[in-house]
């Protein structure tokens, strides 16, 4: 995602939930914690689409979103900057995968689970309560 894209996404989450996102650890595969007055409220991932029907995640990430909720009972998010709009989906729930492209560069052959988010299945900004 473009830095520009991602800031304004990310101003416009701490302001419109009275938060601070603070960056986690490349290990937990989630962009954000999401705190307020020193109380995780949430786990964070922000992404941004280019395609302007589907978004594809790793397994990874949907993984980890899912033990995230599990040990700390807290939500995790994905906001989504599509083209024309900013959307949001709960990580932890069950998605079709498919078998995407290449994993890593070095790692030829290897290919890497996807989920296969439609962009219907995302909601609106206004439809999120923290």
């Amino acid at each position: 995602m473009g830095k520009s894209t991602a800031s304004e996404v990310i101003q416009t989450i701490e302001k419109k939930f009275d938060v601070t996102l603070h960056n986690m650890a490349e290990k937990y595969c989630v962009d954000y914690v999401a705190v307020r007055q020193g109380e995780i409220l949430s786990f964070v991932e922000i992404r941004q689409c280019g395609d302007l029907f589907s978004a594809y995640i790793p397994l990874d990430v949907t993984k980890n979103a899912t033990i995230l909720q599990m040990l700390t009972g807290k939500p995790v998010v994905m906001f989504m900057q599509w083209p024309d709009e900013t959307t949001w989906i709960d990580l932890t729930q069950q998605f079709p995968y498919i078998v995407g492209g290449q994993k890593q560069d070095d790692a030829f052959m290897e290919v890497e689970p996807c989920a296969v988010i439609p962009k219907t299945m995302f909601r609106s900004m206004d439809e999120i309560e923290v």
